[in-house]
Parts: structure tokens; sequence; C-alpha cells
């Protein structure tokens, strides 16, 4: 008896320090879209990976599809969908903002890396558009260092003067420890049982 109670708390303290990592990839070329999230676990000897992709049929019925890979299942949300999504994620972070803050602080980014080649077919809008958008990845990737302790960044965005094209591959690597979830839901348990007891 000693020994499997001995094993669930070795098994609860592994489960504890487990380290994820989620990886965000974003991929356009040539007007086609390869997006994907990567977690990985067990320092990738276990993976999931979701397809990302956004399929124009019209400004009225652009679909948002999720995919496992190797799998034939798939999810399609329209843009309606996610903004309601959107609007309820919201609706959670204000609820759970403590909560939240606190999984933020136990993030870390390990990696931002971003290489673009946009053009427009005008000179000007192309130096304006991709000044801005190196502009605004600088300053991101700035936030996340000091926020997130970002370990590695590379921002690359080379201007295509030649005619309208958009070439990019944006990558984010997040990590995590499963303790940190735990805990965290922890906390959201203890507030809605105070709400419960205290009437709040």
């Amino acid at each position: 008896m000693g020994y499997i109670i001995a094993a669930i708390i070795l098994l609860l303290i592994l489960m504890l320090c487990l380290k994820i990592q989620v990886e965000i990839k974003i991929i356009i070329k040539n007007g086609k879209n390869y997006s994907f999230i990567i977690m990985r676990i067990f320092r990738g000897l276990l993976r999931l990976r979701f397809n990302l992709s956004l399929i124009p049929s019209g400004i009225s019925s652009v679909k948002f599809t999720i995919r496992k890979t190797d799998s034939k299942m798939e999810k399609q949300s329209s843009v309606k969908d996610i903004s309601r999504i959107l609007m309820r994620s919201f609706d959670i972070y204000k609820n759970y903002n403590d909560q939240l803050r606190y999984m933020k602080s136990k993030m870390k980014v390990y990696n931002l890396s971003l290489q673009a080649n946009i053009g427009t077919g005008d000179a000007a809008a192309t130096a304006l558009i991709c000044g801005g958008t190196f502009a605004f990845f600088y300053t991101f990737a700035y936030f996340l260092k000091e926020k997130y302790n970002l370990q590695n960044q590379q921002i690359v965005v080379v201007p295509n003067f030649q005619r309208p094209y958009m070439d990019l591959d944006l990558d984010c690597i997040i990590n995590f420890k499963l303790g940190h979830i735990i805990i965290a839901g922890m906390k959201v348990l203890t507030s809605k049982l105070e709400k419960v007891i205290y009437g709040g």
C-alpha cells in the first residue's frame, strides 16, 4: 500500500513539473495558407498538431478550419462564430483576470521569428506597409522580452517593389508547465466556491 501511495505522489510531482511547449506557425506562400499549431510534451516525444487555414469563398462566408493532422474530421466556423468566440474569451478574461494573470506570469516565450516578403504593386505603399510591419513586430518582440522572457528573436521584412506579393513565415514558441495550469484551475475553482458560499 505504501508503494502505491509513493508512486501516486511521484506521479503527481512529475505531472506538476511536466513542461508543455506550444508552437504557433503562420505560413502564407503564394496566397495559400499552411498555418498550424503544435503542442509538444516530453520534449517532443508526444505531439498534437492542428492545421489552421482561412478558406475564402466570398466576403460573407470566410471559413476558419481546425483539423488535427492525419485526421479527416474538420470543424469550420464562420466569421460570426469567430467573433462570438472572441467575445466569450474577453468575458472569461474579465471574470478570471487574476488567474489568467498568474498563468501569464509563468509563461515563457522561447522564440519569435518573422520572415516576410511583401509587395503591393505601389512602391510608396509597399515601403509604408513593410516599415509598419517591422516596427509592430519589433515593438511586440520587445514587449515579449520584458514580460515573458523572450529568448530568441529574428524579424526580417523585405519589400517587393516589382509586383503584388505576400510571402510570410511567422513562428512563436511558448513554454509553460502543466502544474501552473492545475494551480490556475484550482484558483478558478476556489473563486467559484467563494461566490457560491458568500453569494458574491
